[in-house]
């Protein structure tokens, strides 16, 4: 008896979830391929994450005529923020430029430039390594930031090139 009641409560939990699970699709249905990537190691950061981000939305297709080229770009400044002038902030900005092209009508479909900054109170000298990571962890927060953002605008966006 209790095998039978364990197996209706199975069925009834397998049609349950069927029934509500949401299939999303790309409703846009653009795919697009990554070209080159200006930054040095930066920019192999942002083409492999860029791969990655539209392989998850299933947008990613070596051989599209779409193809996003781009560049990224760290700058850092140092600041004092208090009256005192006890604690130097170091403030990291990162600019992202995406442009997508047409490869067949050799057209510019869309252009992201976006930036995006945070900042880190310095270590004395002796802690030096904590500033090296504390830029890094930033750097890369700001990327995957940045990434998402366009992202999700060209998951909406109509991308058609201009009549010449």
């Amino acid at each position: 008896m209790y095998k039978i009641k364990l197996l209706i409560l199975l069925l009834i939990s397998t049609i349950l979830l069927s029934c509500s699970s949401n299939h999303q699709t790309n409703q846009n249905r653009n795919a697009f391929s990554v070209d080159y990537i200006d930054g040095g190691f930066d920019g192999l950061q942002l083409k492999n994450y860029l791969i990655s981000y539209l392989d998850g939305y299933k947008m990613y297709n070596p051989q599209s005529t779409l193809s996003i080229k781009g560049n990224i770009a760290h700058s850092s400044s140092v600041y004092i923020t208090n009256i005192n002038k006890s604690s130097n902030r170091n403030k990291i900005n990162s600019e992202l430029n995406i442009q997508i092209y047409h490869n067949d009508q050799k057209c510019l479909l869309y252009s992201f430039n976006q930036s995006s900054s945070q900042f880190f109170i310095i270590s004395s000298s002796k802690n030096y390594l904590s500033n090296d990571s504390a830029e890094a962890k930033i750097k890369n927060d700001n990327l995957n930031y940045l990434i998402k953002k366009f992202i999700n605008e060209i998951k909406t966006i109509n991308l058609s090139c201009p009549d010449a």
